[in-house]
């Protein structure tokens, strides 16, 4: 029994810690304080590698911040992570009810550049979209048509514990030139 009271005192006060620093990290990065979100981010996933959400929320901190290498290695670690790591609990899951097809750029064109654009997206929990960053890291004219496309996709936020919240998605835009079409694709490696 004094077994049990021991690990009760020892594990109660770590898991409150937990829970106490993940909500000061969202609390920092829902106010656009994305200096002070990161470090709180990093130590969460230093602390659980496989917790999707903080990579998420961890990526789109340095991207605010432009530090793109380490938004990159954050989204990066996020998509290594399997299907069922990846599954972030939601009360209902983020929605989307509308995407326009991104049109090639002229520029795209003269450069004959075709391929797949993935974007991180910041679905906002009041309905719109806030900042989209891409992941790839040299652009040849397919940027700016996917975070216009991006910046236009219409959607009902997910909900926690009864409330609406922020949800980051990678969304992928393929590129063909010889039909001069493209089409979004939901990334493979994503859940919903």
């Amino acid at each position: 029994m004094k077994y049990l009271v021991l690990f009760l005192i020892i594990v109660i006060p770590i898991a409150a810690q937990d829970t106490i620093q993940r909500q000061r990290a969202f609390d920092a990065y829902n106010s656009g304080n994305y200096r002070s979100a990161a470090p709180l981010f990093k130590a969460i996933v230093e602390e659980n590698e496989k917790d999707a959400e903080a990579w998420q929320f961890l990526g789109m901190s340095y991207a605010r911040i432009k530090k793109k290498d380490d938004a990159r290695a954050a989204f990066l670690a996020n998509t290594r992570l399997s299907d069922l790591d990846r599954e972030v609990k939601y009360d209902s899951k983020l929605e989307i009810l509308s995407k326009d097809f991104p049109k090639m750029s002229p520029r795209a064109l003269a450069n004959r550049c075709q391929g797949i654009v993935r974007v991180a997206v910041e679905f906002r929990r009041d309905g719109t979209i806030g900042f989209v960053f891409p992941l790839e890291e040299r652009d040849c004219g397919l940027f700016e048509p996917s975070i216009k496309a991006a910046k236009s996709i219409k959607f009902k936020p997910a909900t926690r514990n009864g409330s609406a919240v922020t949800v980051i998605k990678i969304v992928e835009y393929s590129f063909d030139i010889l039909s001069r079409r493209t089409k979004i694709e939901p990334d493979p490696r994503e859940g919903s």
